[in-house]
């Protein structure tokens, strides 16, 4: 299953800000629901497995860069 354009969006500011409330916020998540949504998605297998990928390769890149 896709990422949906809000869910992709809150995945990648999470993994900016590592806060579900101000990532879902910033993702366009209503404030009254930010928090739940915030913690719902963290809980969804493909949202989870979406950070997982990008930090890993956050992490790829800057080894990269100390290596030059």
């Amino acid at each position: 299953m896709e990422l949906t354009p809000k869910q992709k969006a809150f995945a990648d500011y999470y993994i900016e800000c590592g806060n579900a409330a101000e990532a879902a916020r910033k993702a366009g998540y209503s404030l009254r629901t930010a928090d739940a949504i915030g913690r719902e998605n963290l809980r969804k297998p493909t949202v989870s497995a979406y950070i997982s990928e990008r930090q890993k390769q956050k992490i790829g890149r800057a080894s990269c860069r100390e290596r030059v």
